[in-house]
Formats: C-alpha cells, sequence, structure tokens
C-alpha cells in the first residue's frame, strides 16, 4: 500500500506495460501491438513493478473506466487489481472473474455469485461496507470496482502480528472492531442481506482520522438475500467461522453472521478459535454435535458471568439460542467487555498482584491460567502499555 505514497498526483507520466513507450496515464499506447490488445500508459512505478514481477496481460488495460495497474490479490476464481479510475485517476480496487477452464454451468454460477455481490454492495450503503462503485462486464465476463481500502491491512494479519510480538488487541480496540463490525452488519441485515464469510481476513483496518481503528467489511460474494429464502442448496462458508445451520443448509439468518462475530470476539479475547479440529472436517462435524459447548474451554477462569453469558449467546448451537439482531448482540458485547474492563481493575481473589505488580499484570495472569493460551498483556486501553 505504500508504493503509492510515491505517487505525485499531479505527475501524469506514465509508461506500457507491454513495451516500455512513454506516454501520458490512461492514454492509449500506440504502437501497433499494443493497440490491438487495448494497452495504456500506467504510471512509471507500477509499469517498472509489472517488469519485475510475474507477467499480467490484465495490467495496463481497462476494465470500464478503471486502468488496471497492479494486482492485489487473487484466489480460485478472480482477482483484485489496483485501479486508476478514469480521467481523475482515483484509486479503486476492481475484482474480475478469472476462471478460464470450467464449464458452461459453473461459468454461470460464477457469473450470478458476482452479480450477487454487486447486488448486495449496491443495496447496503453503510461507512463499515466497502463501497460498490461500477459493475460491468469485460472481456464478456463481470467484474466490479469498489473503494479501494488504502492504509489498512485485514483483522488477519493484525492478529497474526499481535501473535508474534506477543501482545494483544485492547479492550478499547475489541469494541471498536466488534462494534464497527456489528453496525455495518445491521444495515446489511435490515436489508435482508446476509454475509455468509465473515471472517478475519474479509475485514479490512483502516487508518482514519478521529478512530483508532475503522473497519470495512468486504467480500459479499457468498451473500444471501433473505426474499430467496433462509436454506441453501450448496455448503458455503469458511469452516473456523461457520454457523452450524450453514454446515445444515438451513435456517440462515442474521444470527449467521452473528455466530461468526462471536466466533472473531473469542479469538480476539483469547488468541485461538473456539472450535477447531484437526481438519476442516473434524471442524464441522465437532459444531454439529448437539451437546458441544464451545465456552465450556473457558468456563474455568473466572470470567464475569456478563461476559460468559455474551459468549455462549454468540457461540450457541441453536440458532433460537443466539442473539437474533446486530444491535442485541452490541448492547451484549458492551457490557461483556464493560465489566470485564472493571474486573481487570481489580483481579480475581487468587491473582491478586503483588507488592510492586500491576493491574494489568494480575489480569493477564488471571487470564492465562488452565493452559488456555490467551494474548499476554490485555489492555484497557491502547495508551496502556
Amino acid at each position: 500500500m505504500a508504493r503509492m505514497s510515491i505517487m505525485n498526483p499531479n505527475d501524469k507520466s506514465g509508461t506500457c506495460p507491454a513495451c516500455a513507450e512513454e506516454g501520458v496515464v490512461g492514454t492509449p499506447c500506440g504502437s501497433r501491438p499494443c493497440v490491438r490488445r487495448g494497452y495504456h500508459f500506467i504510471p512509471t512505478v507500477f509499469a517498472d513493478e509489472a517488469r519485475d514481477s510475474v507477467p499480467d496481460a490484465m495490467i495496463g488495460l481497462v476494465a470500464g473506466d478503471n486502468l488496471l495497474v497492479s494486482l492485489l490479490g487473487s484466489g480460485g476464481f478472480g482477482r483484485v487489481y489496483l485501479g486508476l479510475q478514469l480521467p481523475l485517476l482515483m484509486r479503486v480496487a476492481v475484482k474480475l472473474l478469472s476462471a478460464e477452464y470450467v464449464g458452461a454451468a459453473a461459468m454461470e454460477e460464477l457469473r450470478a455469485k458476482f452479480e450477487g455481490e454487486a447486488r448486495a454492495l449496491a443495496l447496503v450503503q453503510h461507512p463499515h461496507v466497502v463501497r460498490l462503485l461500477q459493475y460491468g462486464t469485460f472481456f464478456d465476463k463481470p467484474f466490479l470496482s469498489m473503494d479501494y481500502v488504502a492504509d489498512a491491512v485485514t483483522l488477519e494479519e493484525a492478529i497474526a502480528r499481535k501473535s508474534a510480538e506477543a501482545s494483544s488487541f485492547s479492550l478499547a480496540e475489541i469494541q471498536a472492531i466488534l462494534g464497527q463490525l456489528l453496525d455495518g452488519l445491521g444495515a446489511a441485515h435490515e436489508l435482508g442481506v446476509i454475509h455468509r464469510d465473515i471472517k478475519p481476513a474479509n475485514l479490512m483496518l483502516q487508518q482514519a482520522i478521529g478512530y483508532p481503528v475503522f473497519v470495512r467489511i468486504l467480500d459479499f460474494g457468498l451473500a444471501k438475500f433473505l426474499d430467496a429464502g433462509d436454506s441453501t442448496t450448496f455448503l458455503s462458508g469458511t469452516p473456523d467461522y461457520m454457523a452450524p445451520e450453514q454446515i445444515r443448509r438451513q435456517d440462515l439468518g442474521p444470527w449467521t453472521d452473528l455466530y461468526a462475530v462471536g466466533t472473531i470476539a473469542f479469538e480476539l479475547l483469547f488468541g485461538r478459535s473456539p472450535v477447531r479440529g484437526e481438519t476442516p472436517q473434524e471442524t464441522l462435524w465437532r459444531k454439529l454435535e448437539v451437546d458441544f459447548d464451545p465456552s465450556a474451554s473457558i468456563a474455568g477462569l473466572g470470567l464475569p458471568l456478563d461476559t460468559m453469558d455474551f459468549l455462549r449467546l454468540s457461540l450457541a448451537a441453536d440458532p433460537g439460542q443466539r442473539y437474533r439482531s446486530a444491535c442485541a448482540m452490541r448492547l451484549g458485547m458492551e457490557r461483556a467487555l464493560g465489566v470485564l474492563s472493571e474486573t481487570s481493575r481489580v483481579p480475581a481473589a487468587d491473582f491478586v498482584t503483588s507488592p510492586g505488580g500491576s493491574a494489568d499484570e494480575g489480569m493477564r495472569r488471571w487470564l492465562e491460567h488452565e493452559e488456555v493460551r490467551l494474548f499476554p498483556g490485555l489492555r484497557n486501553s491502547p495508551d496502556e502499555d
């Protein structure tokens, strides 16, 4: 992301990524092969990058009015590029369908998925949900352009960084992340849209003035529209974050996304997933066990009742016993973290700090006993070190 900072927005000099000719960014390259293929001049910094990496025939082409300048990421059937929206060169993220060797039926399913994601993003307009800017066809395949979330990392990356540093998110940061995530999901749920793939990799943490952290929800590619029913034909989602009803493929609703939020809350607090088998299949089977309680592994920690209630309600196997709305879950989360914050200043009797020790240290020791690996040094605010 930092590479964008070295671009001068007033500098329109560019280079063709195909033939290295120089010209004005966004204008077509005039060499005959490039005219035939549709290449345009891109900022020289990206042309240099393209020459130093694996060749990508999409760099320098224009999808809709978006000049593709760099590959941001790729999956099984899609690629996401950094684009510059012409003529103002505004940074955007452009998602292309990249499946080449699939049958006609599979291709139609993928097209429907792309259109579903575009419909969901067009419908759900909220500060914590990435915006749809354009939807169209590129080389007879669908594409969509969205906000480019600059100066950001995924929550997955942030969790890995905290773990590597043996540090933790503060309670204030956890409350901000979960609260903003629930606000964005609440907006989607009110419109009958279920995300179905909420996980740390699909949440961007962006730097924003006035916010310690600003959450953006990505990837509505598995979005479910409830006006089409509450069941589904295909098993979709990510095992660690899938609710039991997703596995059964019926009774889907807002509570389905809220189970994933509960899983993320558990992970932020305790540094691990509440349900994880040796294989993805084992994880799914454990979630279908009627008597399996993910909160049982922390039952002996002496956590405040409101905190335990929040985790039990968030991760209940029966969707009827789970939070039914993002608003209700937000209230439960605020109570759960509020009492945890208060308790961290007055540690449990078994872990009273020694002379010269701190309440933070007492909380850390309290939360780390009983062979449950937790993030060390749980703090009340980002400024408490």
